[in-house]
């Protein structure tokens, strides 16, 4: 499998090196990694500099976006970026964090999963250490779902679905429009990525507003947009979560922002979440 990596980096200094070692140890290597320094103010981009100079693999770049943390578009953006940059010819491209460290074999064995033709979107799971040292699993989402934090996607499958969308819910899309167009989205649990910067550290009230943001940009519709925010309510157990949410879809009907897909794939989107709902209330 030849694969390229790309890697947005937003003030990331305490991780980047522990990321990349774990990179350069896998048994298939990647053709190359571009690292795009996305504002960093913290020393990340000295760490880089030094990378870059001990690894011919690692290519570097500046991006000067806004300060201003945006979820989803920031980092969708900061890829897109590096996408331009990327000199040889894959045949999957990825997508990954800088917090988090990959089991040596981790490329080894999506080589055999992206083997079938119809494999679009693959990857393992997050995994975070607790209070004794132990691994435990860091995936709140369907346990179908890849995490943005380790998306590798085939080359015809990502050009398929028209590549990543710069908005928060990009990484629900891709794999809903991978489906669309006929490609299989593949999760190995065994693939256990550890997580530096465990997910729930992440969130804040102002992100579950953006959360139901993206469920308008996705088309939801405000039935599903409900339905998917009452799911956060049952998970979270908090009202006040809930709240933030269907707020951030109600305010998007007043504002209307662009929305992500087509009406057309719109459709499709709905008809898979209300047939998830009906099954066992996956979201």
């Amino acid at each position: 499998m030849l694969y390229s990596v790309i890697i947005p980096v937003h003030n990331e200094k305490e991780f980047i090196q522990k990321m990349i070692k774990s990179l350069l140890l896998q048994t298939i290597k990647p053709l190359e990694i571009i690292i795009i320094d996305d504002n960093s103010t913290d020393g990340t981009n000295l760490i880089i500099k030094k990378l870059v100079k001990d690894n011919e693999l690692i290519k570097s770049y500046k991006l000067y976006s806004s300060d201003i943390h945006k979820p989803g578009e920031k980092v969708v953006n900061a890829f897109l970026f590096g996408l331009e940059k990327i000199k040889h010819k894959y045949d999957v491209i990825v997508k990954l964090d800088s917090d988090i460290v990959l089991p040596k074999n981790y490329f080894q064995v999506l080589s055999k999963i992206f083997k079938k033709s119809d494999v679009g979107i693959a990857g393992g799971f997050l995994y975070k250490k607790n209070n004794n040292s132990e691994l435990v699993i860091d995936h709140p989402m369907d346990k179908s779902h890849v995490r943005g934090a380790i998306k590798a996607y085939s080359k015809i499958c990502y050009e398929k679905i028209k590549g990543l969308r710069p908005s928060m819910g990009w990484d629900t899309v891709d794999e809903i429009l991978a489906d669309y167009y006929g490609f299989k989205t593949i999760t190995v649990k065994e693939l256990k990525v550890i997580h530096l910067r465990p997910t729930a550290s992440l969130y804040s009230n102002s992100l579950y507003r953006l959360q139901g943001e993206a469920f308008y940009k996705m088309r939801y519709g405000l039935f599903i947009s409900l339905l998917a925010s009452l799911k956060i309510l049952l998970i979270k157990k908090n009202l006040f979560f809930f709240l933030s949410t269907f707020s951030g879809v109600i305010i998007s009907y007043i504002k209307k922002p662009k929305y992500i897909v087509s009406k057309k794939e719109g459709r499709f989107i709905r008809k898979i979440r209300i047939k998830n709902f009906l099954n066992n209330f996956s979201f």
